[in-house]
């Protein structure tokens, strides 16, 4: 069964864009992966504002996030944000950081760039490893690099007891192969971002219980049904909302920057693909987050 894009206008709960976020703003909610310092650099280039992220990120969150805004987990994926993103979370209480190395980029890990990982792995702000994994779409890194590098990240997951946040496309059969070949059962995990299939996903949870799936505007895009499928089999106790910000922002935002304020409208078309309330979602996704990632408590 194909499930039907629903827009913002044709929802029984609700008749606007606006609705919509009231209805999600009714209730607490994280954004579990998002990117700030280049929603910035977005901003930046899409919207000529020029932003400093050092001084300005506070009133940026103020202005765009709403004040159902708990906290957000941004994600550090390439070398050279590395020290940026360490200000960010020291300096924010309300974010969180995981930092890895994207696969994108996987030719460029060292020993060198390792070390400085593992160094960060002592900042309590810092709750993850990620985001790292395979992606056979781009391949920007040759497949056997990105399987090495991927490798070597998840056993220094499991060295320093973090949790790991993977990124996978184009790639589910090595992704699964890797996973379970170098990661115990019992490690938390954030497949983030998903757009796979629920074959992949559910010998994923069946081989890691304390295993997630992260969700972002992509389930509102017209052509998503596919996607929209998969989500509506997922129980919300396995489901993270998220917004790969600056990328993925949803309807009727497409194309423009994604942020955390979006997070309600990803919510809100989890609920209708699950036919519950915006409430039971934010809910029961801030629970997973709080699980996944020890913090927004």
């Amino acid at each position: 069964m194909k499930i039907q894009y629903v827009s913002p206008n044709q929802r029984k709960t609700s008749t606007s864009t606006q609705t919509a976020l009231d209805q999600a703003n009714r209730g607490p909610f994280v954004d579990t992966h998002c990117h700030l310092d280049m929603i910035f650099e977005f901003e930046k280039q899409k919207n000529k504002k020029n932003l400093d992220i050092k001084t300005e990120l506070s009133q940026y969150i103020d202005n765009n996030f709403s004040q159902n805004f708990v906290g957000c987990i941004h994600v550090c994926c390439s070398l050279e944000s590395i020290e940026n993103s360490v200000h960010i979370i020291n300096n924010h209480e309300q974010i969180y950081g995981a930092f890895g190395l994207h696969p994108h980029d996987a030719k460029y890990y060292t020993d060198e760039a390792e070390k400085r990982y593992e160094e960060i792995m002592s900042n309590p702000k810092c709750v993850a490893w990620g985001e790292c994994g395979l992606d056979y779409c781009k391949n920007k890194s040759p497949k056997e690099v990105q399987q090495d590098v991927f490798v070597r990240q998840m056993k220094k997951a499991v060295l320093h007891n973090k949790p790991l946040v993977v990124h996978t496309r184009d790639a589910e059969d090595d992704t699964y192969k890797l996973m379970t070949e170098t990661l115990p059962p019992s490690h938390r995990i954030h497949i983030h971002c998903f757009t796979g299939t629920s074959e992949f996903i559910q010998k994923i949870f069946a081989f890691f219980p304390n295993s997630f799936v992260g969700f972002t505007g992509a389930v509102s895009f017209r052509k998503a049904s596919e996607l929209r499928e998969v989500v509506s089999k997922i129980p919300l106790q396995r489901i993270l909302l998220e917004t790969d910000g600056p990328f993925m922002a949803p309807e009727p935002y497409r194309g423009k920057v994604a942020h955390c304020g979006h997070i309600p409208l990803v919510a809100t078309q989890i609920a209708d693909l699950h036919f519950v309330s915006v409430e039971e979602v934010l809910k029961s996704c801030l629970e997973n987050a709080q699980k996944m990632y020890g913090c927004f408590h």
